[in-house]
C-alpha cells in the first residue's frame, strides 16, 4: 500500500501517522521528493482501513499496490482447485448446483426440499439447522443442540440425495 501526503505536510502529524502504521505492525518506508512524501507500507495491510487513513488532513490519495484476497486470488495461485464432497467434484471445470432452505425448522421439510432439490437436478443439499434470522432464535441455541438437530434431519434428507 502506498500512502502519498499533501505537499507541506506538517512534520509532526507525519511522525504521529508512521508511528501509528508502525503499531499496527507494518513496515514503513518513506520516499521523500521535492513535492510529495510518499509512504510505502510493508506487510500484511489487508485489515489497514484506507478511508481513515484518506480521511487525514496530510494525506493526499492511498492505493493499494497489491491484490487483496491472495488466498484466492487467480494471480497468487492460477491452479484450479478441486473439492470433491462425496462423488461430487466443485471446481476444475466441474459444475456443482447447491440449493437449500436457510433454516431447516423440521425433519418433513428438509426431506420434502432434499426431494425437490434433487428433482431439478442439483447435486448438494444446504440448510442450517439454527437461523438468527428466525423469530424464535436467541443465543441459546448451542452448538451442541445445533449439532444434535442436524444431525438427525440431514441422516433423513442424505438418503434421498
Amino acid at each position: 500500500m502506498i500512502v502519498v501526503l499533501k505537499h507541506g505536510a506538517e512534520a509532526d502529524k507525519r511522525e504521529q501517522l508512521i508511528g501509528w502504521l508502525k503499531n499496527q505492525g507494518l513496515g514503513v518506508h518513506i520516499s521523500e521528493g521535492a513535492y510529495q512524501t510518499v509512504l510505502g507500507l510493508i506487510g500484511d495491510t489487508a485489515r489497514v482501513d484506507m478511508d481513515l487513513i484518506e480521511s487525514l488532513s496530510i494525506v493526499d490519495s492511498v492505493k493499494r499496490v497489491t491484490e487483496p484476497f491472495k488466498c484466492c486470488n487467480r494471480k497468487f495461485h492460477p491452479d484450479d482447485m478441486i473439492v470433491q464432497v462425496g462423488d461430487v467434484k466443485i471446481g476444475g471445470g466441474n459444475f456443482c448446483m447447491i440449493a437449500g432452505p436457510c433454516s431447516v425448522e423440521s425433519e418433513e421439510q428438509i426431506v420434502a426440499v432434499a426431494k425437490a432439490v434433487k428433482a431439478s437436478g442439483a447435486n448438494m443439499l444446504r440448510g442450517c439447522p439454527c437461523c438468527c434470522c428466525c423469530p424464535d432464535w436467541d443465543e441459546t441455541c448451542t452448538f451442541t443442540c445445533i449439532t444434535f438437530c442436524s444431525v438427525r434431519l440431514w441422516r433423513s434428507s442424505l438418503l434421498i440425495c
